[in-house]
């Protein structure tokens, strides 16, 4: 490479880091917001194309229900971003050009989890990134409201999440599970289990029946009817319909039974939960 552009190029990156995460005003203080993008593209001298940034090292770390209420730790998250540039001769020649490393930027991060509680089917995620000297870290399907907090000891940067209020997070999608279905003198029995019942005491839950029409090669499945109630949370859900409660269901081949539930209150998201198996075709 032409030693007057490895100046210039060397000039626009920031001094190299200790073996450790930055301090000061290295990392990004607000979490989850990103303070610069690094990377470029310059035009060297005679002609020659030069690309160059950091690479960006990530982790996600999970914390479960155990242990949430004496607080948790992700333990030492070692990370390292690279300096490259990508050097291709003038004409734009593709297919020669040139990948080089130069610095390498290292950090040990510590994401700590203060005590709260998880229902058992919950879980959350932390992302951890470092790009250059910008260390980022970004929570991810998180239960509360928190607080972050940053310190350093010794070389460790060590993150803090301090929760202040809970708020709703997604179901356990595999909660309700279905017993199959019956015909009755009137129409139709269906029975469900709650393995969550007594966790969610007070609130509701919606059970969905949805009646398809099976598709085919020219023609894909489509919904034809569907009938639904609410319960209070409990551990077994009977939801009794006829024919005529799902659009006037034919009692005939092509078709099947498929159903879904929704949890009504404050601990879980009221999103729709399509289970995965179908009850059974309809006879």
């Amino acid at each position: 490479m032409n030693k007057t552009l490895t100046a210039i190029v060397l000039a626009l990156v920031p001094a190299v880091l200790a073996a450790g995460p930055a301090s000061g005003g290295a990392a990004a203080e607000q979490l989850g917001v990103s303070q610069n993008a690094h990377g470029a593209e310059a035009v060297g001298p005679k002609g020659m194309i030069v690309s160059y940034g950091y690479s960006s090292d990530c982790k996600m770390v999970y914390f479960g229900s155990e242990g949430s209420g004496s607080g948790q730790s992700s333990g030492v998250l070692r990370l390292e971003s690279v300096y490259k540039e990508k050097d291709c001769p003038s004409g734009g020649d593709l297919l020669n050009c040139q990948e080089l490393e130069g610095q390498r930027l290292r950090a040990d991060v510590e994401v700590r989890m203060a005590p709260r509680e998880l229902y058992p089917w919950e879980s959350e995620s932390v992302d951890v990134c470092l790009q250059g000297k910008e260390l980022m870290v970004k929570p991810w399907n998180v239960s509360y409201e928190y607080t972050v907090s940053k310190t350093n000891e010794n070389w460790l940067a060590v993150y803090t999440f301090s929760p202040t209020a809970r708020k709703a997070s997604h179901p356990d999608p595999k909660g309700l599970t279905s017993e199959g279905y019956h015909k009755t003198g009137a129409g139709y029995s269906a029975v469900f289990k709650d393995k969550w019942g007594r966790e969610y005491s007070g609130e509701k839950v919606e059970v969905q029946v949805q009646l398809w029409r099976k598709g085919s090669l020219l023609r894909p499945a489509k919904m034809v009817g569907r009938v639904g109630a609410k319960f209070e949370a409990a551990g077994e859900y009977q939801l009794d319909f006829t024919s005529a409660d799902i659009s006037g269901a034919p009692d005939a081949k092509g078709y099947y039974l498929s159903w879904g539930f929704r949890r009504l209150g404050g601990i879980s998201l009221p999103v729709l939960v399509q289970a995965r198996d179908a009850l059974s075709p309809l006879n």
